[in-house]
C-alpha cells in the first residue's frame, strides 16, 4: 500500500470534515468525508488496504475530534474490515452494491463510536440518535457515494491499476 497517497489525503479530508463540512448541513447532518473515503478505498483496494486507510483516518478525527480518544479510530478500523470486499470483486458489478455497503458502513461506524461514547460514560440516547443521526448520515453519505467513488477510483488506478471496474 502506498501511504505516501493515504496520509496526506486523509489529513486534508479530515481538515476539511472538521473545518468546512460543519456549514455543509443536509438533514441535520453533515457528510463524513473521511468515512466515505475509508469505505470506498477498502471496497475497491481490499480489506488489508481498508483498514490502513481506516487506521489513519481515524487516528487523524480523534486528534481533531472532540470524542473520546480512539474512539473514530477504532470505528473507522471496524467499519472497514467489514465493509471491504473489494478482493471479492463484486464492487465492480454497479452501482447499487457500493451504495448498500456505504449506507451500512455508515450505520456501523455510528454504531461503534456510539457505543464506545457510552462506554466512556457518555450518554446516548439510542432511540434519538438512530432518527436523528444514524439514519440521516447514512443518506448523505450515500448520497456522495458515486462522486467518492469516481474520485478514489481515480485515484487507486494511479497508485496500482486494477482491472475492470465498470461505472
Amino acid at each position: 500500500m502506498n501511504y505516501y497517497l493515504a496520509v496526506p489525503v486523509l489529513v486534508v479530508a479530515g481538515i476539511l470534515q472538521a473545518t468546512m463540512l460543519p456549514h455543509v448541513v443536509l438533514l441535520n447532518v453533515k457528510p463524513d468525508l473521511v468515512l466515505l473515503l475509508v469505505v470506498t478505498w477498502g471496497t475497491i483496494r481490499g480489506s488489508q488496504e481498508g483498514i490502513a486507510w481506516g487506521l489513519i483516518g481515524g487516528l487523524v478525527l480523534d486528534l481533531l475530534g472532540t470524542g473520546p480518544f480512539g474512539a473514530a479510530t477504532v470505528a473507522l478500523v471496524a467499519t472497514a474490515f467489514l465493509t471491504s470486499i473489494g478482493e471479492f470483486n463484486l464492487i465492480r458489478s454497479g452501482l447499487i452494491l457500493p451504495l448498500t455497503i456505504m449506507f451500512g458502513g455508515t450505520m456501523v461506524f455510528y454504531g461503534f463510536f456510539l457505543m464506545i461514547v457510552q462506554a466512556a460514560g457518555g450518554a446516548v440516547d439510542w432511540d434519538i440518535t438512530f432518527r436523528s443521526t444514524l439514519l440521516p448520515a447514512g443518506v448523505i453519505n450515500t448520497l456522495f457515494t458515486p462522486a467518492v467513488y469516481w474520485l478514489v477510483r481515480r485515484m487507486s488506478a494511479w497508485v496500482k491499476p486494477i482491472k475492470n471496474y465498470d461505472w
